[in-house]
């Protein structure tokens, strides 16, 4: 996880919405590790816009799915974080086949997933030393600042330790924005070599540079509002408004003078959050509104 799979596929959504001719419809869901046909046929429908009935029979639901779908000219399916196989049919997803011009597209982890859904695969490749660098240092310090050779020496060893992974370069380079000299930066790179030491595979390891980034945030106000995120459901597109709120209600955020102050704070609090790279802010393009989400390799 975190080599950009979803990130790449947003990409691809966001371009096919745009590109009208190519598609009369661009659907997305993600699906969450706990694979649910309930919930899978009722996120495909209200992608569609369409209102499956309130019954549990499973098949009954397949077969209203099946013909809300074969009704769409050709489409463009996106199932986003597949951990398991599952029937096409059972779920109500037509065959996409060459005649009906429509496309099912999955991104997974396993490759046996894919082979199970008969898919072709495409492999996302890890980037390039020279990419990761590269990525690291626009995230850390911008486009129009240059480090000093010695600090660019020790952020290059920095980005070499997220092992040419997306998601861990994005996160920790957020968590170094705030270094000032040698010293911080050398600190930062110690600590990150013992937080990952003892971390005995490839996910531990990434999990650990991403607690890396948590633990630097260094205020238990920030910590406790991002722990909060992880109330809500895997892959959940949280309103900014609700979340800030909600932060308001647990007493997150205290000692302000009205309600106006403490919603300023919690702005506040979110810019950080998402600047540091463990919440990702984005507008809904269809109701305009700004939402955030956790990435499902953090807590």
């Amino acid at each position: 996880g975190g080599v950009g799979k979803t990130t790449i596929m947003k990409q691809i959504h966001n371009r096919l919405l745009k590109e009208k001719d190519k598609f009369d419809g661009v659907f997305w869901v993600t699906i969450s590790k706990e694979f649910n046909v309930l919930k899978l046929q009722s996120d495909i429908a209200k992608e569609l816009n369409f209102s499956l009935s309130d019954d549990q029979d499973k098949r009954r639901r397949a077969s209203q799915l099946y013909e809300a779908l074969s009704q769409q000219k050709r489409y463009v399916l996106i199932i986003d974080d597949l951990w398991k196989s599952f029937s096409l049919e059972k779920v109500g997803i037509p065959e996409p086949i060459r005649s009906n011009g429509c496309k099912l597209v999955l991104t997974t982890r396993s490759l046996e997933v894919c082979r199970r859904m008969e898919c072709k695969p495409v492999q996302v490749d890890l980037l390039t030393e020279e990419e990761a660098l590269t990525l690291f240092l626009t995230k850390a310090i911008g486009h129009d600042m240059v480090l000093a050779p010695d600090v660019e020496e020790i952020a290059a060893k920095i980005a070499e330790e997220c092992a040419r992974l997306p998601l861990a370069i994005v996160t920790l380079a957020g968590s170094c924005r705030v270094l000032k000299g040698i010293r911080e930066w050398r600190n930062a790179l110690n600590e990150l070599i013992n937080s990952t030491k003892d971390a005995s595979d490839d996910v531990s390891k990434v999990f650990e540079r991403l607690k890396f980034s948590y633990s630097r945030l260094g205020n238990k106000v920030l910590q406790d509002c991002f722990l909060y995120c992880s109330l809500y459901p895997e892959d959940h597109e949280i309103p900014v408004g609700e979340l800030i709120e909600y932060w308001i209600a647990e007493e997150l955020i205290t000692d302000m003078d009205s309600v106006e102050a403490q919603m300023d704070k919690g702005h506040d609090i979110l810019g950080k959050l998402t600047c540091s790279c463990l919440l990702e802010r984005f507008t809904n393009i269809w109701n305009k509104r700004e939402y955030v989400r956790m990435h499902d390799r953090l807590p």
